[in-house]
């Protein structure tokens, strides 16, 4: 278990929320209706009032919207759900543009704002972008930025009418509003944004007197509780920030989470809290510390000689039971302590209005339907289809015995090239790695335009380049033409054919396919290992590569210089499932699914160790032994078991049949040898994702895009390197980061940070010009 640790679990492990299904501009599964503000991810108020103004302005654009506005007075132009950020940005823009607009609210505007701690902190990230639309944010304290948003809000003439919205439904080629219990008749509306932000439901504690008065989700006013005995559940900002205002405002404090650590928090929070466990009376250098802004008027009004609050973390635990004068919390041990209590503050959270989106015919983030799980079968079986086919089974027998395509295609002529052509148009393999790479060309061309960093055009043009040349053309064109040519019949040429293209009866005479081996590796590509007898030359080919070059180049650039890079695999993953990463499932459970891999490396080293045996000593014991076991694993029922089980069904029908399921990174996280040795070889590269902590938001976004599982906020909240052996440096987490927090590199020497010069970060690209290189200065 050790060894275990060591590889994977001892790395964290966080799961990601439950979101509806958003593209990155905004649009929905029901067409007309774009989602703004948090809910596509990222919980920054500039952000929101960024989308919300361009999700109108998308509209504009539309031609069929453009043609109908403002025509029928029954039916508005744009409706909008939600008075905070997003959506009054969105309603000032539509009113900006003379569109008729009903804004609804079930609260009151700026609701998650004015639910804020008295003089909470507000944190205006990205510093230096400037909102589209006419929403101004500029006050970064709670009151003011209410104050300067309404002002706002009254100044544009924006109207929020107040009402529940239950769902959004299609009604013919408009769009309908509908209204919780009939309170009022539904609204019908060309365009619908939907801008009602995150804070769903409060998440229960889930523990017995739990709807005792006393338990609260918000603090109001720190001052009211001073003197009293507080609990404070959770270990995100929220609690932190509740735990120190309760403490400067002079209550005794206990913070209980359940984690060994707090990783959540920002980098400020942390160090307050800390500072007040140390030091109770540091309460004046606190206030100083944050400009008085925050602080000092949480406890401006107590009475002189008001003794000072007090905290206890308590790390590792978690309440059990609330009761009317104490509370039960369990600590690491299991072990029960009743401390006593006047009140306690459950900061864990909210769940994300889910229902509203499902009634509105808009799909969850990894929630599976009927017709999810049915397009699943039915691609999954697609793929198992193409994969028997393509490869030397049965049923490309079959389809060979009656002259099926692409058996049944005619001559091309009797040129060298003609020839050539002929024969590989009639074998299965072809038409596979066309459509192959076809796919990664096109969906690259996509990916290049959707992330415009010099990083993904670079990585992008490796991927495409390889796949394009060496992966296609030469085994299956240009190698094929040379043999036909008459180029490997004599001399020198012919002397490498011989020993890396083995002559044969059948196809194009010689065993091209065996190219392959030049760039994909083994264990991944294991035929010039696994061969009947030994190839030498391929034997020290693919030593070379897999324990001499790729090892240096993971310790340089990390496993990802080969899988995110070379490997045709990391190419389908990086181009075809560039939009599907999302899917990947998180967690400690998930993390153990990853020895897969390790353990059918460990079945690829016993069979050439097998194999060697079989070559070197046939006739002694060990080598009949070897003999029988190799021929049971591998050879069962006149069958390439190793074949059909990983190469074919695994790698193949697995890896790809759930890419739009399960991300495109299934086989590559989860069961490939040489990634599974390549895991090995990164515990000790100097690859690392470097996090600038005082940037972190903590949102959870570079952990939402990984499609290897790795919970990268963990790392960058706390300002670590990122070092978890699964990282590919596809770089979504980099590029996908809305403050700039994250950069690769690498630890040189005396531990010294060098950071790459090739640009993966937008938000760092802006704010250091594009001239593809960074200068980040890490903390920590």
């Amino acid at each position: 278990m050790g060894y275990l640790r060591w590889l994977h679990t001892g790395w964290p492990a966080g799961t990601v929320e439950r979101l509806p299904e958003v593209r990155d501009d905004g649009t929905t599964a029901v067409a007309g209706v774009r989602v703004v503000g948090d809910l596509r991810g990222v919980p920054l108020l500039k952000l929101a009032a960024d989308s919300g103004a361009r999700a109108v302005q998308a509209f504009l654009a539309e031609r069929g919207f453009a043609e109908r506005r403002g025509r029928d007075p029954a039916v508005v132009d744009v409706a909008i759900v939600g008075a905070g950020v997003s959506g009054v940005a969105a309603a000032m823009e539509a009113k900006k543009a003379g569109l008729t607009c009903a804004l609804f609210e079930a609260a009151q505007p700026w609701n998650t704002l004015q639910n804020f701690p008295r003089h909470k902190p507000i944190f205006t990230y990205p510093t230096d972008l400037q909102p589209a639309g006419e929403l101004a944010i500029s006050a970064t304290v709670k009151e003011a930025l209410v104050d300067e948003l309404e002002g706002q809000r009254q100044r544009a003439g924006v109207e929020v009418t107040a009402a529940h919205v239950d769902h959004v439904e299609r009604d013919g080629d408009l769009l309908k509003v509908c209204f919780a219990d009939g309170e009022r008749e539904p609204v019908r509306a060309l365009r619908v944004v939907v801008a009602i932000g995150r804070t769903g439901n409060y998440r229960a504690l889930g523990v017995p007197g739990e709807r005792l008065d006393k338990v609260t989700q918000r603090l109001y006013d720190p001052r009211d509780h001073a003197g009293q005995r507080a609990l404070v559940v959770g270990g995100g900002d929220s609690a932190v920030e509740a735990a120190v205002a309760l403490a400067l405002a002079g209550a005794e404090v206990t913070l209980s989470y359940r984690g060994a650590e707090l990783t959540r928090p920002k980098p400020d929070n942390l160090e307050k809290l800390q500072r007040l466990i140390a030091d109770p009376a540091a309460r004046v250098d606190i206030e100083r510390a944050t400009s008085d802004r925050v602080t000092a008027s949480m406890t401006s009004n107590l009475t002189p000689g008001a003794r000072h609050g007090s905290i206890r973390v308590l790390p590792g635990s978690r309440l059990r039971e609330v009761r009317p004068e104490s509370v039960v919390l369990v600590d690491g041990k299991g072990v029960d302590q009743a401390i006593p209590n006047d009140v306690v503050f459950a900061m864990i959270g909210r769940e994300a209005p889910l229902d509203f989106f499902r009634r509105s015919g808009i799909p969850i983030r990894g929630e599976w339907r009927a017709g999810t799980l049915a397009s699943l079968v039915a691609f999954f079986l697609l793929c198992l289809f193409v994969y028997t086919w393509k490869a030397g089974t049965d049923l490309n027998a079959w389809f060979s015995q009656h002259h099926l395509f692409p058996f049944n295609m005619p001559e091309l002529g009797g040129g060298a090239l003609a020839k050539a052509l002929t024969i590989t148009l009639r074998e299965p393999g072809f038409y596979y790695s066309l459509a192959y790479t076809v796919a990664i060309v096109l969906f690259g061309i996509q990916r290049v335009r959707r992330r415009r960093t010099p990083y993904v055009r670079l990585q992008t043009l490796a991927l495409a380049s390889v796949q394009v040349v060496p992966l296609f053309l030469l085994p299956y064109v240009v190698l094929p033409w040379l043999g036909n040519l008459g180029a490997f019949d004599g001399g020198a040429l012919k002397t490498v054919a011989d020993n890396l293209f083995p002559a044969v009866t059948y196809g194009q005479g010689r065993e091209y396919w065996r190219a392959f081996g030049l760039i994909l590796a083994w264990p991944l590509f294991v035929w010039n290992f696994f061969s009947y007898k030994p190839m030498t030359w391929w034997l020290v080919i693919g030593c070379v590569q897999t324990f001499v070059i790729i090892p240096a180049i993971v310790y340089r650039w990390g496993k990802g210089a080969y899988c995110g890079w070379i490997c045709s695999c990391g190419a389908l993953a990086e181009t075809m499932g560039d939009e599907q990463r999302q899917k990947m499932p998180h967690g400690p459970l998930w993390n153990r699914v990853n020895f897969v891999g390790q353990a059918i490396l460990l079945w690829c080293l016993l069979l050439f160790a097998s194999r060697v045996a079989t070559w070197s000593a046939p006739a002694s014991a060990i080598g009949r032994a070897a003999t029988a076991f190799y021929d049971a694993v591998f050879y069962a029922h006149a069958l390439y078991d190793y074949y059909h089980v990983v190469d074919i069904f695994l790698a193949g029908v697995v890896g790809v049949g759930l890419y739009f399921w399960f991300s495109g990174r299934v086989w590559c996280r989860f069961a490939c040898p040489l990634a599974a040795l390549m895991h090995i070889y990164a515990r000790f590269s100097a690859f690392r994702i470097f996090a600038d902590k005082k940037k972190c938001i903590s949102c959870n976004v570079c952990t939402a895009v990984c499609h290897q599982g790795i919970d990268v906020m963990a790392f960058a909240s706390k300002g670590l390197p990122m070092e978890d052996p699964q990282c590919v440096r596809c770089s979504a987490c980099v590029q996908s980061c809305p403050t700039g927090t994250l950069s690769f590199g690498r630890v040189g020497a005396g531990g010294a940070v060098v950071l790459d010069r090739l640009a993966a970060s937008p938000v760092q690209m802006a704010e250091r010009g594009k001239d593809g290189r960074t200068h980040l200065r890490v903390a920590g």
